[in-house]
């Protein structure tokens, strides 16, 4: 079995140190204008900002804003944190009506890697786990190496 549940690991094997943090978005509708001509992060990563090529601006995170209050399991966005995204997108120009806001639980552990590999003692249990905001990339990865190794 592999356990391949991110932030939510811990509520199933309480011992594993995953500590769950909520992220969050928003974006607009198509602006006419291209106010981001590629992908930007900063703030080592805590801030990323994109438009699509139909125009749509999606801003997220700033969670590092309040650190406290982005902790566990609450997939709700908050007023504090949307405050942010929403003065960001104001501030590239974007004029556009916010179409949606969302909130996500994400997995973080202590040293910034996934957790993969078997879980000690459970035979055939195994983690993979804990991407630190960068799933997209680390997931596929992760899984790749945890199958390799079996």
């Amino acid at each position: 079995m592999i356990l391949a549940t991110n932030a939510y690991t811990p509520q199933l094997l309480p011992s594993v140190p995953i500590q769950p943090r909520r992220a969050q978005m928003l974006a607009s509708e198509p602006e006419a204008a291209r106010l981001c001509e590629q992908p930007t992060y900063s703030h080592f990563g805590y801030r990323y900002w994109r438009q699509m090529p139909t125009g749509e601006i999606l801003v997220g995170g700033w969670r590092d804003t309040s650190m406290e209050t982005e902790i566990g399991y609450v997939e709700r966005p908050t007023a504090s944190i949307q405050s942010h995204l929403e003065d960001h997108l104001r501030g590239m120009g974007a004029r556009g009506e916010i179409t949606h806001r969302w909130a996500g639980t994400m997995g973080f552990t202590e040293s910034g890697l996934p957790l993969v590999g078997p879980v000690d003692g459970m035979p055939n249990v195994y983690i993979c786990a804990g991407y630190n905001g960068h799933g997209m990339g680390f997931a596929f990865m992760s899984a790749k190496q945890l199958v390799a190794g079996l």
